[in-house]
């Protein structure tokens, strides 16, 4: 403990289902440690804007017409998140739980925060500056009051530092706050979950290209195709804005053909035609290069 920590050893015992025999090294510790760490990550993010804006979040609730699409999308996950692990602990499946956690932290911390940087930094548009802090708070606050069972000194932290102070009114400590009871009720009628798993899809396949081709995000690329069927793209195409601010790209253009963007084309293996021809492979090579694409 004094070499890893408290909560690393609790966190790495609770994520341990409890049927199985469980591993314990300084190994698995710091692959513990890794994973708490998004969610420190998270809070950093936070505390670093909010220490400047010092935003009073104790009364501030935001209008439906002012949340962003991934504003939505958050809080039915943070919403979604609470409910699962409710269940978890209900069932003592504690290890369920973290791995729950895992993923939810890296949706907060690798598409929320990631697309919404901005948003923290301008100074024009204060409604949706603060917009923003509610819907990241809610999920901080969700996820800290969520695992104060699991990993009690770092939530207590978090709470002391980043609740307590956009909360004044909040409890004394994370330990006398009961389970997440009142959630902001929002339904998630426009399929957000399914549309943004859609969007983060398509997002990695694109950098999965560029990096094939060793293409850097900082260069500017004038379109990106996505092929997909009608309904595919509709529910894609609310958050183009993203795409393209994630790829780095003016326009989109969806298509449901890939005909439309293939090149047909016949081509010469020479170096299997050199065994064949042998120094005759220079006049093929000639003749070819005198032919026109359309002969």
């Amino acid at each position: 403990a004094e070499k890893i920590g408290s909560d690393t050893i609790r966190y790495l015992y609770a994520s341990a289902p409890v049927q199985n025999d469980v591993r314990f090294g300084y190994n698995l510790g710091d692959d513990a440690r890794k994973k708490l760490l998004s969610f420190w990550n998270i809070y950093t993010f936070f505390m670093t804007y909010a220490s400047i804006d010092k935003p009073d979040l104790s009364t501030f609730k935001p209008n439906l017409s002012d949340l962003t699409p991934v504003d939505k999308w958050l809080i039915i996950r943070t919403n979604e998140f609470v409910k699962k692990a409710k269940n978890y602990l209900d069932d003592y499946k504690v290890y369920l739980l973290t791995k729950d956690f895992e993923t939810f932290t890296d949706d907060v911390s690798n598409w929320y925060i990631r697309v919404n940087r901005r948003r923290f930094w301008k100074t024009g548009d204060q409604r949706d500056k603060m917009t923003a802090y509610y819907a990241l708070y809610y999920a901080l606050k969700n996820l800290t009051l969520v695992m104060s069972p699991v990993i009690p000194f770092m939530t207590e932290k978090i709470w002391q530092e980043a609740i307590r102070t956009s909360e004044t009114s909040e409890m004394e400590s994370v330990h006398l706050k009961r389970f997440p009871e009142e959630l902001f009720k929002l339904d998630d009628n426009d399929k957000l979950i399914e549309r943004t798993a859609l969007v983060r899809d398509a997002i990695s396949t694109a950098m999965r290209l560029r990096n094939e081709q060793q293409i850097k995000v900082r260069q500017a690329l004038n379109k990106i195709f996505i092929c997909s069927d009608q309904d595919t793209a509709k529910k894609i195409s609310l958050f183009d804005k993203y795409i393209l601010s994630e790829l780095n790209i003016k326009q989109i253009e969806y298509i449901d053909d890939m005909s439309i963007i293939e090149d047909t084309y016949l081509t010469v293996n020479f170096k299997n035609a050199g065994k064949v021809l042998k120094g005759d492979v220079n006049k093929l090579k000639d003749f070819l290069a005198k032919k026109t694409d359309n002969e």
